[in-house]
C-alpha cells in the first residue's frame, strides 16, 4: 500500500492523508516553502531535534521573507525544547505564544493543548498526530521510529474552522484562565456538511470529541476498527463498544505493545477481559509505537486527529479531529488499519485469562491512575 494516497471529493478539492512520518513532514516543509501570507502553528511538541531545527530554519527564513507566522505551543508537550529554539524563532520575528505556562500560578497540569494542526495562507491545513519530532521519522530515528496518521486539507470551509480554531486559541492562550467558548457557535460553516472538524476544549461539560466517536459507535452495522496509543475510556464509552458488539457489530481494537507509556498500557490491558468476552476483538501490534488515533465505521463514517482515547483526551485537553461520513476516506484508513492489524497478534480471552499474577497485579496497580494516564 503507498504510504500517501490522494483522494478527489466531489467539491473537486483534495484530501491527503499520510500514513509514515516523512511524507508527512516533506508535505508540510513543502507547503510551508510556498507560503506567501501566513503560516499558524498550534503543536504539542515541538522538539529541538534535528528535525525540530529544520523546520525552525525553514520557518525563520519564510519570516525574513516577510510571511506573518504564529505558534501555539503547550508548555507541558514543550517542556525539554531548548529555549535555543524559541529564542532562534523570536529572533526572526516569529511570533509564539505558550500555553498552560509551568510557572503561571493559574497553570493546571491535566490541562494540555494536545492538538497538532497546521494552516497555510489560510487555503490549505495539516492535522493529525504527528508532533514536530524526530521519533516519527524513520530517516532520522531508523527502524525505531514511530507509526503515525496525518492528512492535509484543501477544502474551503474545513480551513476556516482550523482558522477559527486557532484565532480562539490565540486569543485566549496568555490570559490566566482560559475564556469558556461555547464549541456549537464556533463552526457553523460546517454544521450541515459530510465532513467537520472537531474541537474539544478541556473545560467544556461534554466533549465533542468524545460525543463524535459515540454517536457514530451507536450508529454502527457491520464492523468498528480503532486505534489509540493510550486506550483507557471511560465507563460510558466502554458500554457503548460492547453493546454495539453484543447486537452483532464486529469491533477490532489495535493498541500497541510497543509503547512509550508501560503504565497506560497496563491499564488498558485490565480493560481487555471485560471486552474480550462481550466480543470485541483486541490486537497488539509489537513491532514498534503506533500513536495514530483512528477509527472506522462501517467503510462510511471515519475520523482521524490527536484524541486519545482516554480520560486526559476525554475531559482534559484540547484536541483535534477530522471526521465525517465519506466512503473514500473510510474505506482507506480501514485498509490502513486491516494492514496494522494482520500483523498484530490476537488476544485471545482462553490464553488471556491464564496470564500470571504480577501482570494482573499491574494491571489492577495501573488502572487506579487511569484519570492520569
Amino acid at each position: 500500500m503507498n504510504q500517501h494516497s490522494h483522494i478527489n471529493n466531489e467539491a473537486l478539492k483534495t484530501l491527503d492523508f499520510f500514513f509514515e512520518g516523512d511524507d508527512y513532514y516533506a508535505a508540510l516543509q513543502q507547503a510551508f516553502r510556498q507560503a506567501q501570507k501566513t503560516i499558524e502553528i498550534e503543536i504539542y511538541n515541538w522538539a529541538s531535534d534535528s528535525l525540530g531545527m529544520e523546520f525552525a530554519d525553514l520557518l525563520c527564513k519564510k519570516s525574513r521573507e516577510g510571511v506573518l507566522i504564529r505558534v501555539i505551543y503547550d508548555a507541558f508537550g514543550s517542556f525539554n525544547t531548548s529555549k535555543d529554539l524559541f529564542k532562534k524563532l523570536t529572533d526572526s520575528k516569529i511570533e509564539l505564544r505558550e500555553f498552560n505556562p509551568l510557572y503561571h500560578p493559574a497553570f493546571k497540569l491535566k490541562e494540555r493543548n494536545h492538538r497538532k494542526y497546521f494552516i497555510i495562507d489560510e487555503q490549505m491545513g495539516f492535522l493529525g498526530g504527528f508532533n514536530i519530532t524526530e521519533e516519527f521519522s524513520q530517516r532520522l530515528n531508523g527502524m525505531d521510529y514511530w507509526s503515525d496518521c496525518g492528512v492535509c486539507i484543501q477544502l474551503p470551509y474545513l480551513i476556516q474552522s482550523l482558522s477559527n480554531l486557532f484565532k480562539e486559541t490565540w486569543d485566549i492562550t496568555q490570559q490566566p484562565k482560559p475564556n469558556k467558548v461555547d464549541a456549537r457557535t464556533t463552526f457553523d460553516s460546517s454544521q450541515d456538511t459530510k465532513l467537520k472538524i472537531i474541537a474539544s476544549r478541556g473545560w467544556e461539560n461534554e466533549n465533542p470529541c468524545r460525543a463524535d466517536l459515540i454517536q457514530a459507535f451507536q450508529a454502527a452495522k457491520s464492523h468498528i476498527s480503532l486505534t489509540s496509543p493510550y486506550f483507557v475510556p471511560d465507563k460510558g464509552f466502554l458500554k457503548t463498544l460492547m453493546v454495539a458488539s453484543v447486537n452483532g457489530v464486529e469491533i477490532k481494537i489495535l493498541i500497541s505493545r510497543e509503547n512509550d507509556s508501560k503504565a497506560a498500557l497496563a491499564a488498558s490491558q485490565a480493560l481487555y477481559q471485560t471486552l474480550l468476552k462481550s466480543g470485541v476483538r483486541i490486537f497488539e501490534f509489537k513491532q514498534r509505537m503506533v500513536h495514530a488515533k483512528l477509527a472506522v465505521v462501517d467503510n462510511n463514517w471515519f475520523t482521524i486527529g490527536t484524541s486519545n482515547l482516554d480520560h486526559l483526551s476525554f475531559y482534559n485537553n484540547l484536541e483535534i479531529n477530522l471526521s465525517g461520513k465519506s466512503p473514500a476516506e473510510a474505506m482507506l484508513i480501514n485498509q490502513h488499519l486491516e494492514e496494522l492489524i494482520n500483523s498484530a497478534e490476537e488476544i485471545i480471552l482462553e490464553r488471556w485469562l491464564k496470564r500470571g499474577i504480577l501482570q494482573k497485579i499491574k494491571e489492577r496497580f495501573f488502572f487506579l491512575f487511569r484519570r492520569s494516564l
